[in-house]
C-alpha cells in the first residue's frame, strides 16, 4: 500500500480539502496537476474536481458512499448536479450543515452527530441505503472530523 505525504494550499491538514465516497475522491478544482496526480497515484481513486458553493473546503462539506452523498446546504444547483452522477443527494440544511464534519459513512453504515435531528437521519438512511447510529466519539459530536472510515472499518 502506498504512502505519501502532500500540503494543499500550503496546507497540511489535508482532509478538510479532501473526500473520498466509494471509489471516487472528491477534490477542490483548483488543485495543481502535480498534486492530483500523486493523489490519483496513491489512492488509485477516480478523481472528481468540484467546490461545494465555491468553497474548497470539500471534506468538510461532503460526505457518502457509494449509494449516495450528504452535501452541506451552501451546494449550488451546479454542485448538487454534479454529485447526482455519483448517487442520491441529500442537502443538510440549518445548523447541522457540514456533513463531512458530521458523518462517518461506509457500505456497511453510518455513525453521524447525535446534533442531527431525528428527520434528518431518516432521510440520510434513506439516500445512503444504510443503518445510521447517532453518538459522540469521546463526547464530541464532530465525528465526521474525528474519524475516518472506509471498507475495512472505521478509526
Amino acid at each position: 500500500m502506498p504512502i505519501d505525504t502532500l500540503d494543499i494550499f500550503g496546507s497540511d491538514q489535508i482532509g478538510i480539502h479532501l473526500s473520498s465516497i466509494g471509489k471516487v475522491l472528491f477534490h477542490p478544482r483548483e488543485l495543481p496537476e502535480v498534486i492530483i496526480e500523486q493523489l490519483e497515484t496513491t489512492l488509485q481513486l477516480e478523481m472528481a474536481p468540484i467546490s461545494i458553493g465555491g468553497s474548497n473546503l470539500i471534506g468538510a462539506l461532503l460526505a457518502g458512499n457509494s449509494n449516495g452523498i450528504a452535501v452541506a446546504d451552501i451546494a449550488s444547483e451546479k454542485d448538487i448536479d454534479q454529485l447526482t452522477a455519483y448517487g442520491d443527494v441529500v442537502v443538510m440544511e440549518g445548523g447541522v450543515n457540514t456533513a463531512g464534519n458530521l458523518l462517518l459513512a461506509n457500505e456497511q453504515g453510518c455513525v453521524a452527530s447525535p446534533s442531527i435531528p431525528h428527520d434528518g437521519l431518516e432521510i440520510l438512511t434513506d439516500v445512503l441505503g444504510v443503518d445510521i447510529i447517532a453518538t459522540t466519539i469521546g463526547g464530541q459530536d464532530v465525528v465526521g472530523s474525528l474519524g475516518v472510515v472506509n471498507e475495512q472499518g472505521v478509526l
